[in-house]
């Protein structure tokens, strides 16, 4: 017993002393390690996010013939600069390796970005569990680009950007693509594909 006592009163002092970061069952006799323990949780998720929409941003700056060249607005609904991000950052990689594509295809063919029509993203979201790219102009290379994309994005989690497929919603009828972790986290089942739940639709 008295072990015990002294391996609590070690997990304590290395809470209050900051030097254990998250973890449950310390055996806290007072709330305000616990409430360090949220606290820095949260700076790690803040921090998280944080970085993730730096990238966004890095990727759009890095493109602009792709993304344009707006500048970061202050609509707390938008992410980022230029277009709306409206998908978790698992499918972040997707946008990216797109854009260097689409970029490419100007380079060559400078005429996409001018005239009547120039390349323009529209919008970029999650729709029935898939990436949906929306965009005016371009060209039958850019379609297939996007078209690619969009399918490649039906195996890729959008959480995490991990190997993922359709999953729905346990009690309900939302559908993403997902990996297993990220799947069981939210409470979602994988569609199987010999007897998918038609649903959803």
């Amino acid at each position: 017993m008295a072990e015990r006592d002294t391996q609590e009163e070690r997990v304590e002092d290395q809470l209050q002393g900051g030097e254990v970061q998250a973890g449950g069952g310390g055996g806290s006799r007072n709330g305000s390690s616990d409430s360090r323990v949220v606290e820095a949780v949260n700076k790690l998720c803040g921090d998280l996010v944080y970085t993730q929409e730096k990238r966004r941003e890095d990727i759009e700056a890095r493109y602009p013939r792709v993304f344009g060249s707006g500048t970061k607005v202050d609509d707390p609904q938008r992410s980022v600069g230029t277009v709306y991000w409206e998908f978790g950052y698992g499918w972040d990689g997707l946008i990216e390796n797109l854009a260097a594509a689409i970029d490419r295809e100007i380079e060559r063919d400078p005429s996409l970005a001018q005239g009547d029509t120039p390349f323009q993203i529209l919008q970029m979201k999650e729709k029935f569990g898939t990436l949906r790219f929306y965009y005016g102009g371009g060209n039958d290379r850019i379609r297939g680009l996007v078209d690619m994309t969009e399918n490649l994005s039906g195996s890729v989690c959008e959480i995490c950007g991990t190997l993922g497929t359709l999953c729905k919603r346990k009690n309900g009828s939302w559908i993403k693509t997902l990996c297993e972790d990220c799947a069981t986290r939210m409470e979602y089942e994988i569609l199987s594909e010999q007897n998918p739940d038609s649903s959803w639709d």
